[in-house]
């Protein structure tokens, strides 16, 4: 993982740690990122436009998980 992308996820974390989120919810928040990370792939994090967030989920949806999770 590049270094531009791991502080871009340390921050989005400490965010959600102000926003007083569960550790449940950090912890699910924190593998759902990841994920996102894996699926984007190499371009920067700059370059993500709603349209990947939106294929991101779509393909989460075609993993059959429910609604809540991909919300």
């Amino acid at each position: 993982m590049a270094d531009s992308t791991s502080i871009v996820l340390k921050k989005y974390r400490e965010w959600l740690v102000c926003q007083r989120y569960s550790d449940t919810t950090l912890r699910t928040y924190d593998k759902i990122a990841n994920q996102f990370i894996e699926f984007w792939g190499k371009p920067p994090l700059a370059r993500v436009r709603p349209s990947n967030i939106q294929d991101f989920l779509l393909s989460l949806a075609y993993r059959d998980l429910s609604a809540d999770v991909v919300r």
